[in-house]
């Protein structure tokens, strides 16, 4: 399994509440320049680059990370320099399994890895408990050639339970 990450070339040109700049996929079969996409409802998308990552560490399940970079059909292609990235962030996708929605999605501005125990945001709340989610473990995936971010990080999360009741 392949996780894609479509990211628009140019945030700006999102423009409605409804269409994102950054979308999470799973995948099997890695994106293609020319394919069309959604970033919600009202626009079209066509993928205009491709970066693969792949893992530093052999026999992860998930083979690759794709980061497909999406221009509005409506619009000219961005100059390449007007892009929204920096090439000194990574991107954090905090995950529970393979083929489920990602929790969270984020950049870090100074290239940090996930810091593992962290807790991220409350997923169930009861009077007597609240459930979090903690970061098990990550696994690196770094570009296979000059790419927009400097690795993306998949940071796997497990759910605590700690009771709030004193």
């Amino acid at each position: 399994m392949n996780l894609l990450l479509y990211a628009c070339c140019q945030e700006s040109d999102r423009q409605h509440p409804v269409e994102q700049s950054v979308l999470v996929k799973w995948t099997e079969q890695p994106p293609a320049i020319g394919d069309v996409v959604s970033m919600g409802r009202q626009k079209h998308w066509t993928i205009v680059e491709v970066a693969a990552y792949k893992p530093i560490t052999l026999g992860r399940a998930v083979r690759a990370v794709y980061l497909a970079f999406v221009q509005r059909e409506d619009l000219p292609l961005t100059p390449k320099a007007d892009w929204s990235f920096h090439p000194q962030k990574t991107i954090h996708v905090h995950l529970t399994a393979i083929d489920e929605p990602e929790l969270q999605l984020g950049f870090n501005v100074l290239g940090d890895p996930p810091q593992i125990g962290k807790c991220l945001l409350p997923n169930e709340v009861t009077t007597a408990k609240v459930a979090t989610w903690v970061i098990d473990r990550y696994d690196t995936y770094l570009p296979e050639c000059h790419a927009s971010y400097s690795a993306i990080y998949l940071a796997w999360c497990l759910v605590h339970e700690r009771s709030i009741v004193g």
